[in-house]
């Protein structure tokens, strides 16, 4: 947590402070304001703090994207995945997961797939232990779209998902994700939850 912070006040704060500054509209600013972070509230002074979804959380796209191009930045791991299941395969390269606008952010890009659980076909649903996590296993695996309750995974044809499989996907923007679950689920390295967290947006 405070690596992130640290990058998130490196990489946002700093250029939100520097432009409040820089004042006018004439730099960029419609409305005018002016300030250097350190403002003044009647007569105290007042700081300028961010208290987003990403400084408790990383992601598989925006702020990865952004840790990635900011020097010496520690390699952090990103904290949210989303586990949806196959519902239809209605043709080759194309299959629907049951998660969608509702349950995945999509402002800051669309969900990466990161693991793969096929279903075992018998009397009852089961699932490996395991999760296929092998990058060249889902290469070429993208979603494309999403509509309000699906999104839409395309992956090679002559392979991919059948219904009943699990599949995570990695989140873009934490901030949209948190608004979107009242109460996440946290896991330990075996997925057996150990405890909740409850978001206030």
């Amino acid at each position: 947590m405070h690596a992130l912070e640290s990058i998130y006040y490196d990489l946002v704060a700093g250029e939100l402070a520097h432009g409040w500054g820089s004042g006018g509209p004439q730099d960029g600013h419609p409305d005018g304001r002016t300030g250097t972070g350190e403002e003044s509230l009647a007569g105290r002074p007042v700081r300028l703090v961010l208290r987003s979804g990403a400084y408790s959380s990383h992601d598989d796209g925006l702020y990865d994207r952004l840790a990635r191009q900011a020097p010496g930045t520690p390699r952090l791991t990103p904290a949210l995945e989303v586990w949806t299941q196959v519902i239809s395969t209605p043709e080759d390269g194309l299959a629907l997961l049951d998660a969608g606008r509702r349950d995945l952010p999509f402002d800051e890009g669309l969900p990466v797939p990161l693991a793969h659980r096929p279903r075992r076909p018998g009397p009852q649903d089961a699932w490996p232990e395991e999760a296929a996590r092998d990058a060249e296993a889902l290469l070429g695996w993208r979603i494309d779209a999403l509509n309000d309750q699906h999104a839409f995974l395309r992956f090679p044809t002559g392979g991919g998902p059948r219904v009943g499989d699990l599949l995570a996907l990695g989140i873009s923007h934490p901030c949209t994700a948190h608004d979107k679950w009242q109460l996440v689920p946290v896991v330990d390295d075996g997925y057996r939850v150990v405890d909740t967290a409850r978001c206030f947006f």
